[in-house]
């Protein structure tokens, strides 16, 4: 099992980023490994190296529910452990390796799932203020541990081009939107976000503009919601930035789903 005093005394009492990640995933989460002897992969990172594929068990009382999950470790170029996040399913990774060999963009891929991967745990560790900086643009630059606020850097400027006529759209601020994050996070006991149907789709005119877009569930003891989420992601410049994000709750229907070819983009 994991135990957060034996996991922090060590090498990682000094470092308060890893430290309260930690201590947060232990608490929310009570994870415990699932195998005696690791069927992991490392692959190498902008930075240095990660480990996916380790299964985890977490437990939720409040909800009576069990999940298995898979982590993955990041560790920089002398082997120091500098992140970890819950892992999206390993199939959908290798999907995005293949794809990626045809065009010749795998960091930047790498970059999509890693935002993805860190997105989610946040949550799942209740790290509001990360979730502030993902909301107000910003995603991890070369794959590092930690989203700096930065000033928007692109002359990017997309346009909705879809009839909504048959929706209504609420328009929320960035503060606003933290506002509603961090009280949800902070009235639940037990929360879990799953992923399901992720795809990555690069921009037919602009080599530097990507569309993210997937399912999730939202659950806690009660609260439960389904949506669809798509993103809009620049690489533009020095950082990347997510310049759209629009979110479609409990909508099924395809033809309704905003995506990147609704979109007309102006530098």
């Amino acid at each position: 099992n994991f135990h957060h005093d034996s996991a922090t005394k060590g090498s990682y009492q000094y470092d308060g980023y890893l430290n309260e990640k930690i201590t947060n995933y232990i608490q929310y989460n009570n994870p415990s490994p699932l195998d005696e002897n690791l069927n992991a992969v490392i692959i190498k990172t902008d930075y240095g190296y990660e480990l996916r594929n380790l299964r985890i068990l977490h437990r939720y009382s409040d909800m009576s529910k069990q999940s298995t999950e898979y982590l993955v470790l990041d560790f920089d170029e002398q082997g120091s452990l500098k992140d970890f996040n819950l892992s999206i399913n390993s199939n959908l990774f290798e999907k995005f390796i293949k794809q990626s060999e045809y065009v010749n963009d795998w960091l930047n891929r790498q970059t999509i799932i890693k935002f993805l991967e860190k997105y989610r745990t946040d949550i799942m560790v209740r790290d509001a203020a990360t979730i502030n900086m993902i909301s107000a643009g910003d995603v991890p630059s070369h794959l590092s541990r930690e989203i700096i606020p930065q000033e928007m850097q692109t002359g990017l400027i997309p346009e909705l081009k879809m009839d909504q006529t048959s929706h209504v759209y609420i328009m929320l601020n960035t503060a606003e939107y933290f506002k509603l994050i961090k009280d949800l996070l902070n009235k639940q006991k037990d929360i879990t976000i799953e992923y399901a149907d992720i795809d990555i789709i690069k921009n037919n005119k602009d080599d530097e503009v990507y569309g993210a877009e997937l399912r999730y569930s939202f659950r806690s003891s009660n609260y439960f919601d389904e949506s669809y989420l798509f993103m809009l992601i620049d690489f533009y410049g020095l950082n990347p930035g997510i310049r759209v994000c629009v979110r479609q709750p409990n909508l099924w229907n395809e033809k309704d789903l905003i995506g990147l070819m609704h979109f007309r983009l102006f530098r």
